[in-house]
């Protein structure tokens, strides 16, 4: 009879998970103080939106008191 060898190597792997960043949610609420063409401006810089998403958002926002802007990672 032959002799079985029993020693079995394993290598174990081990992965690395990454995780997923988290999104944050930008609210525009409409106030007294703020022009609406400094709303659409900062709309187009920061959030580079164009021309019509940004006046759309912002008329939302002056209409209905706030507004759901973006998401946005940290």
């Amino acid at each position: 009879m032959r002799d079985v060898d029993t020693d079995q190597r394993t290598k174990t792997r081990t992965e690395t998970k990454t995780e997923r960043p988290k999104l944050h949610k930008v609210i525009l609420l409409n106030d007294d103080y703020t022009p609406r063409e400094f709303v659409i401006l900062v709309l187009r810089a920061v959030f580079r939106m164009g021309d019509d998403e940004a006046y759309r958002v912002m008329a939302t926002a002056h209409t209905k008191g706030r507004t759901f802007g973006a998401k946005y990672l940290n």
